[in-house]
């Protein structure tokens, strides 16, 4: 079992890293959108899933992240949460778009995550938010 376990390590590890090479010969813009949600035994995940065109101007969508999103939800914890995966990526500074469910608490989260993203050079663009989406523009500089 351990060796099973070791090889799909090392695919995941390979993947990844073609992935984030992938990420990075697509053209400069990113979007991205999060869900977070509880399951029935009370556990936390956070799911990423990016969009992108590619050089040939293809779309493409993949699922960058689901995993497991540890107490307390609050918006401290989950902005340092998405910066840093979007620095696990190396995608902080491709971001175009970052789509959120409505919740009110994405009001404060968005602020967060502005001023961790300026910190790192970025411009922030206009926040648009409707009933169903809340939409951050990010334009880097």
């Amino acid at each position: 079992m351990n060796t099973v376990n070791a090889d799909l390590v090392k695919i995941y590890h390979r993947e990844k890293e073609r992935i984030k090479c992938f990420l990075n010969d697509s053209l400069d813009r990113i979007s991205l959108t999060s869900d977070l949600w509880t399951s029935i035994t009370t556990n936390g995940y956070i799911c990423f899933t990016t969009h992108f065109l590619n050089k040939k101007w293809v779309l493409e969508k993949m699922v960058l992240n689901f995993s497991f999103m540890p107490p307390p939800h609050n918006n401290i914890s989950l902005s340092e949460k998405i910066y840093n995966l979007l620095c696990e990526w190396g995608i902080q500074h491709k971001i175009f778009a970052l789509t959120f469910d409505n919740a009110s608490s994405n009001d404060v989260l968005v602020e967060l995550l502005r001023t961790q993203l300026n910190i790192k050079k970025a411009h922030i663009g206009y926040m648009v938010s409707s009933f169903i989406f809340v939409v951050i523009l990010i334009f880097l500089i």
